[in-house]
């Protein structure tokens, strides 16, 4: 029986820690080559973006759209989501915690000048805001933090909104974002 020294083991698990940084520099790059014609072969078959399971992800940019303003395409495209979709889950996100208390005045004002059958049941406010309602929605307001911490432990399955992404700064809070959306999310982000 042959007896293994552990030092020599860590010695070992640098060399493998090395190859699997190797391993990984070789994937992104295949990975950046390839992406393109796959999408190119996907648009042509269904003529659609490419669907989730690839690992791309797609955020559809928004302005204000018919002269209106971004905040007001938001606010719509919400409510939209909240009455077609019961028990589904979102995130709206934003650079700061004020751009996020004028979109939940704003769904709030619409859903009582709508006099729509959806209600809010249940509406938290510390830490960040969070209204349920009574198809069973659930809505998630988070700010941008500086590293994305805010966004930790979210997972949603209906949409995923930045608002005001040209005042986000670190590239970290991008890869929390894409952490909260499940697959079948649909991504917009927000210009104002």
């Amino acid at each position: 029986m042959k007896l293994v020294n552990p030092k020599s083991q860590i010695r070992n698990s640098k060399s493998l820690t090395v190859r699997r940084k190797q391993f990984w520099r070789e994937y992104r790059k295949l990975y950046k080559s390839m992406k393109p014609f796959v999408e190119e072969v996907i648009r042509k078959a269904t003529n659609s973006p490419p669907p989730w399971w690839l690992g791309i992800r797609f955020l559809t940019k928004v302005k204000g759209i018919g002269g209106r303003s971004p905040l007001d395409s938001l606010i719509k495209d919400v409510l939209r989501k909240i009455k077609s979709v019961p028990n589904g889950s979102g995130i709206v996100s934003a650079s700061r915690q004020g751009y996020l208390r004028k979109i939940v005045e704003g769904i709030i004002a619409q859903l009582k000048s709508d006099k729509s059958k959806i209600n809010i049941s249940k509406w938290e406010k510390r830490p960040y805001h969070r209204l349920t309602f009574d198809n069973g929605f659930k809505i998630y307001f988070r700010p941008a933090c500086f590293m994305g911490e805010s966004y930790r432990g979210i997972h949603v399955d209906t949409f995923a909104i930045m608002y005001e992404v040209e005042r986000i700064k670190n590239d970290k809070i991008w890869n929390e974002f894409y952490r909260t959306m499940k697959p079948g999310c649909d991504g917009r982000v927000y210009y104002g």
